[in-house]
């Protein structure tokens, strides 16, 4: 009798364990793909810090020094530049300071032609303060830059530009002398000193667009070399990524395919026809 009753209910066992193995697979397969996955992310963080210090690796610092002076210097040779232009326009001031001792001259000259004694106060105080102003002329000897030659102001700032106190002209002399002579030998110079800046003026200019050219340059280069490597690793990072993936797939759809193959055995366990004679017919 015991006998039987098992064996009537031999099938639904072998159904209920295949069922219950088959409801506690997932499970376990979503814990363990969950620390496969895991696993993987800590795997391609740790091949993405490689590969990333060996992409900087690779990156040209060569340059980095040139840049930092040119970045260093740019600025200075830019004051230089400004201070050049000031000089320009103190020049300027002068020019204008001669012309007007030109015109007192050439009232104190027919005074003294005329045998008078001409009043100079206003003109020797117009002079003074031109040489004053001359020696106020900005430093812009340029030779940290590399810029050469007399720029013209050192000696001026100490002599001036041969403008003295007024005198009665001479024309006798040899060479002819007085403030008329002066003047004229003052205008010469000092129309030679605005020259001279301009020349300045442009070197300075010339330098001043040769160091942005150059910084652009290597900024350019330097970004297009990063450019490069980040793409570079997006490409090698796309990749692991895909593999990854592709092996998760692979894991996944493998399951599946088991857990199918699992069910089918499962309906293929399944029976509902009980053996003659058993407990359960006696019922049917």
């Amino acid at each position: 009798m015991t006998d039987t009753v098992l064996s009537a209910y031999a099938g639904d066992l072998t159904q209920m364990l295949s069922t219950l193995s088959g409801m506690s697979a997932r499970p376990a397969f979503n814990l363990a793909f969950a620390n496969i996955q895991n696993s993987y992310a800590n795997q391609y963080n740790d091949k993405m810090q490689v590969l990333q210090r060996k992409a900087m690796d690779t990156y040209d610092t060569s340059l980095d020094t040139e840049l930092s002076k040119l970045k260093e210097q740019l600025p200075k040779l830019q004051d230089y530049q400004n201070l050049v232009s000031n000089a320009v326009a103190q020049v300027a001031e002068t020019l204008d300071k001669i012309g007007d001792l030109d015109l007192q001259n050439a009232s104190l000259q027919l005074h003294a032609a005329a045998g008078d004694t001409p009043d100079a106060t206003e003109y020797n105080a117009s002079v003074d303060s031109l040489n004053e102003s001359l020696s106020r002329l900005p430093n812009v000897d340029g030779t940290e830059f590399s810029f050469y030659g007399d720029e013209g102001v050192g000696d001026i700032r100490l002599n001036g530009i041969g403008i003295k106190h007024f005198s009665a002209d001479d024309d006798q002399a040899k060479p002819p002398t007085g403030s008329s002579v002066e003047l004229a030998a003052g205008l010469t110079r000092a129309n030679q000193l605005v020259s001279q800046l301009y020349n300045r003026l442009d070197m300075a200019a010339g330098e001043v667009t040769r160091v942005q050219d150059r910084i652009s340059e290597i900024e350019d280069h330097q970004q297009t070399q990063a450019a490069d490597i980040k793409k570079d690793v997006a490409k090698q990072a796309k990749q692991m990524k895909l593999e990854i993936a592709s092996q998760l797939q692979a894991l996944s759809v493998s399951f599946e395919s088991q857990q199918q193959q699992n069910e089918k055995i499962v309906k293929a366990q399944t029976n509902d026809t009980y053996q003659p004679g058993s407990v359960v017919n006696l019922f049917s």
